[in-house]
């Protein structure tokens, strides 16, 4: 090759590296962060179209818009020192300076707007917990959300053990409830669809009939404005546990249990949220006890008064105890216009078992089969009235139906201390319950004052059907009175009206008032409203105060708080009691005869020969009735606590 060509070469090869530089280069550089979050208003409510802007010491802007959800995500952002503003027609202005981000970080920073019309910069700190003065800032409380959220069980049964283990004991006879998107009386969601749970939130608020020191509300996941779901498969056998140490072989047991969910946008107003689960637990029960029987190695029960019966022997029985459960919950968000969100959900939840009742002392012939349904459908709708006012009112119509089938209806014995055995004594029995609630409630955001006040009506229609007892049951003290036939109670009964219905209505009316006094002193007041029916004195004035000092300065974030509170809280006579009273209350409906000893006057009677024990009349049947001065309870709580911040990310 010439020299000329071989410059020539040279000089188009450097010019074809020096072009590849700046490629190389861009694609050495680090990847933009992600900036993510949910903006809302100060109930909580989500707020779509919020507009959120990222601003550098130097250069261009980031702009996002939260979509239906209320959520957003900047991508792509260089690492620096960024002003965070979050501004939304009506709501005041979120603004968070000094937020540093790093290269290829990825940041959650949520933000809550106030419906004020001045000017107010709110400092928000996604990774330390602060002590604050605010009503439902109780150090007390716990917030579970994100990564916390997923460390719970995604078993709803175990999951609503882990819930109520975490709230602990709460005062009064029916303890704490749980809420489910701000309504009572439901199944708690598959897991996938929770976005956060609260518990001993504002323990003396005027808004819950409840001291709220066992209260957990649930809060489900609202759609998304992209496309996002997930599917998982748990699963457990027998060959991986050891076996009961009780019984020398059991059936194999194992657990297979489906979840997931998709969410996603329906169009640029609306957004969706499904979730479901499917549960399939093949487990079962250890029944141990001690039976008479006519020989050392003998497992077969000998009837009572049986001469020959001189054995007691031990008895183990592993039973198959199959389960199911399936639940699904779609949800809907729907903005109306920008200050108005509808959001509707629905659940189904069916579950059944079979050969429930057994274990213990209780032997396999006790055993039941059961089934359990419901439907629950609930429609929320929140409008911002002006820039200091919000309304919500929420519905709730609910169905769920319950039936238990026996195995055996032969007698039932029970031998204290050694077994049970013969049909179970709850016999059959159905259940159906349509539930109906409507609330409303407003929030008046002022400069020193945030009111709310609304209220609840709650409507309950059961009704029962069960001839529970009718096979008979028959007690002995202990096994030696078995063999001698020597009873100790015999009780019956006779249904001659197996079905009952009741309903059951209360409402609730509420007003509250948390006043900032000064930055470092808030003090709550509130009264509540409540009445039912069933009762004679069914009218309740419920008042509630609480106060939160902040110890020291009243700049910054206290270092100590102490916090105080008084309250009266009403129970509500639960329509089990009514339904006990309308099968119970004057021997039309069921007869019951009960007899005490009966071996020394009727030596003839026993689960061979019931026909001998006597036939329910309605002079052997006791009656119950409500007492006419019959009152709503009540519980006075009173409490006092002070809560200390010890370092950077922990209360005590």
């Amino acid at each position: 090759m010439s020299l000329r060509h071989t410059l020539k070469f040279c000089l188009v090869l450097c010019l074809a590296l020096i072009a590849l530089v700046p490629s190389a280069l861009q694609a050495q550089q680090p990847a933009g962060a992600t900036v993510h979050g949910l903006v809302a208003d100060p109930d909580d409510a989500v707020i779509p179209g919020a507009t959120i802007t990222l601003t550098p010491a130097s250069g261009k802007a980031l702009t996002a818009t939260s979509g239906g959800d209320g959520t957003y995500t900047v991508r792509g952002v260089p690492a620096g020192v960024y002003s965070v503003t979050v501004t939304m027609k009506g709501f005041a202005s979120f603004v968070k300076q000094g937020v540093r981000i790093t290269a290829a970080q990825t940041l959650a920073l949520d933000a809550k707007l106030a419906i004020q019309t001045q000017k107010e910069e709110v400092q928000v700190s996604t990774t330390a917990t602060t002590l604050s003065v605010d009503s439902d800032s109780n150090a007390s409380a716990t917030v579970i959300k994100g990564k916390d959220l997923d460390a719970l069980s995604d078993d709803p049964d175990d999951l609503a053990n882990e819930l109520s283990a975490l709230a602990g004991p709460a005062a009064g006879p029916n303890g704490g409830q749980i809420y489910v998107d701000g309504f009572t009386g439901g199944q708690l969601p598959p897991k996938s669809s929770i976005r956060e749970i609260r518990v001993n939130q504002n323990p003396f608020s005027a808004q819950y009939e409840r001291l709220g020191y066992g209260r957990v509300e649930v809060f489900t996941k609202p759609g998304t404005d992209k496309f996002h779901g997930s599917f998982q498969v748990n699963g457990s056998t027998s060959a991986l546990n050891t076996g009961n140490g009780f019984v020398s072989s059991q059936p194999a047991y194992h657990t297979i249990f489906f979840l997931g969910n998709l969410t996603g946008p329906i169009n640029s107003k609306s957004s969706f949220a499904l979730s479901g689960s499917r549960r399939q637990i093949q487990d079962n029960t250890i029944a141990n006890g001690t039976i008479a029987a006519n020989s050392p190695t003998s497992t077969v029960l000998c009837k009572p008064g049986d001469s020959t019966c001189t054995y007691f022997n031990r008895f183990s029985y592993a039973t198959a105890f199959p389960q199911n459960r399936f639940d699904l919950s779609p949800r809907i968000d729907l903005a109306l216009s920008e200050k108005n969100t509808l959001i509707t959900r629905f659940q189904l939840q069916r579950s059944d078992s079979i050969n429930d009742g057994i274990g213990g002392f209780d032997r396999p012939t006790t055993g039941y089969n059961a089934a359990n349904s419901e439907y629950e459908l609930q429609v929320s709708d929140t409008q911002i009235l002006s820039s200091h006012v919000i309304n919500e009112s929420r519905f709730e119509l609910g169905r769920n139906r319950s039936s238990q089938t026996p195995q055996f209806t032969t007698p039932s014995v029970n031998v204290s201390g050694a077994f049970t055995d013969g049909g179970t004594v709850t016999g059959s029995a159905t259940s159906r319950q349509a539930r109906l609630e409507l609330q409303n409630y407003t929030s008046i955001q002022l400069s020193k004052n945030f009111i709310r006040f609304g209220g609840r009506l709650r409507l309950n229609r059961q009704s029962s059907n069960s001839n529970a007892g009718t096979n008979g049951n028959f007690t002995y003290a202990s096994l030696t009175d078995y063999q001698a036939n020597k009873l100790s109670q015999f009780s019956i009964n006779k249904i001659i009206n197996p079905s009952v219905v009741a309903t059951l209505a209360d409402v609730g009316l509420y007003l509250e008032d948390d006043w900032k006094v000064r930055p470092n002193l808030s003090l709550s007041g509130g009264l509540r409203y409540e009445t039912q029916n069933y009762l004679s004195g069914n009218q309740a004035i419920a008042p509630r105060v609480s106060f939160a000092w902040g110890v020291g300065s009243a700049k910054g974030s206290p270092k100590t708080v102490i916090r105080g509170g008084f309250g009266i809280f009403f129970d509500r006579y639960q329509i089990n009691n009514i339904l006990n009273v309308k099968l119970q209350g004057d021997g039309t409906n069921q007869q019951k005869l009960v007899l005490s000893n009966p071996h020394i006057t009727n030596p003839f009677c026993s689960p061979t020969n019931i026909a001998a024990c006597g036939t329910p009349t309605a002079g052997s049947t006791t009656t119950y009735t409500a007492s006419p001065d019959l009152r709503t309870p009540y519980t006075m709580q009173f409490a006092i606590g002070a809560d200390q911040q010890l370092f950077k990310g922990a209360t005590l």
